[in-house]
C-alpha cells in the first residue's frame, strides 16, 4: 500500500489487486479490458489513467477495447448538473482524436496488447486501431471452438458490428452513480434493486421462486454485488 493512503484507499487499493489475481486465474482467456472516453476536458488525466492501468493489466488482458461517449439525452442530462465541468464530442475535434489514439495504441503495444474500438464511425485505422466488437464471433470460435453466424445484430446501432446475444446486464443496479453513465437513470429504482439482490441466486436481481427448476444449473456462488 501507498504511505500516506486512508483506510478506505487501502481497502479499494488491496480490493483491485484481489479482484485481478482472481479474474486472471479463472477468465485469463477471456478478460477484455473496455475503456471509454467522455470528455475532452480531462485530457492529461485520460492519457496517464490509460498508462497506469495498461500497466496493471500486463500480462492479464490482450486486448483493449475503447470507444468515445455518445451524447444520450439521459448522459447530457447528468453532465449538465455537474457545476464546472466543461465536455464536448471529442469525435468531432480531428486532431485530439487522433493523437489520442495514437498515445493509446503505442501504449496498447508497449504493454502487450491489441487495441481496438468499439461503435465507432470514425476511421483510426492509421492510429494503429482497428474497427472491433465486443461480441466477436471470431473471437469466440477461437477459445471455445463454437463457429457462429456472424451477421451483426440488426437490434443494435448502425456502427456496432457486435453479432446477436442476450445481454446479462440490467438497467439501475448499479451504485456507484457515474453522472456520464445511462445505464442508471433512477435513484429510487437503483435502492430497490439492491433490496432485492442475493449473492445465493443466480441472477443479477431477484432468486429463482417461479423458475422452472429443469431451467437451472447447479448454484454458482456469484458474491456479494452490493
Amino acid at each position: 500500500m501507498e504511505r500516506g493512503q486512508s483506510e478506505p484507499e487501502k481497502e479499494s487499493a488491496l480490493g483491485l489487486r484481489l479482484s485481478w489475481r482472481l479474474i486472471f486465474y479463472r477468465y485469463r482467456k477471456t478478460v477484455i479490458w473496455y475503456i471509454n472516453f467522455y470528455t475532452d476536458s480531462i485530457q492529461i488525466s485520460n492519457t496517464s489513467i490509460f498508462n497506469k492501468i495498461a500497466s496493471l493489466l500486463k500480462g492479464k488482458t490482450k486486448r483493449v477495447v475503447i470507444s468515445f461517449s455518445d451524447f444520450y439525452k439521459k448522459t447530457a442530462r447528468n453532465l449538465n448538473l455537474i457545476d464546472g465541468l466543461i465536455y464536448s464530442d471529442i469525435t468531432h475535434q480531428t486532431k485530439l482524436l487522433f493523437d489520442l489514439s495514437i498515445y493509446m495504441s503505442k501504449v496498447a503495444k508497449k504493454y502487450g496488447m491489441e487495441i481496438e474500438s468499439c461503435t465507432e464511425y470514425v476511421e483510426l485505422s492509421h492510429c494503429g486501431i482497428a474497427h472491433g466488437k465486443c461480441i466477436d464471433h471470431a473471437l469466440i470460435k477461437k477459445l471455445f471452438g463454437l463457429t457462429l453466424n456472424g451477421r451483426k445484430d440488426i437490434g443494435q446501432r448502425e456502427d456496432c458490428g457486435c453479432i446477436k446475444s442476450i445481454d446479462i446486464g440490467m438497467y439501475n443496479t448499479c451504485l456507484h452513480g457515474c453522472a456520464y453513465c445511462y445505464a442508471t437513470f433512477n435513484e429510487k429504482t437503483v435502492s430497490n434493486n439492491k433490496k432485492m439482490h442475493s449473492p445465493d441466486s443466480p441472477f443479477l436481481i431477484g432468486g429463482v421462486e417461479g423458475i422452472d427448476s429443469n431451467l437451472l444449473f447447479p448454484a454458482e456462488i456469484q458474491g456479494k454485488l452490493f
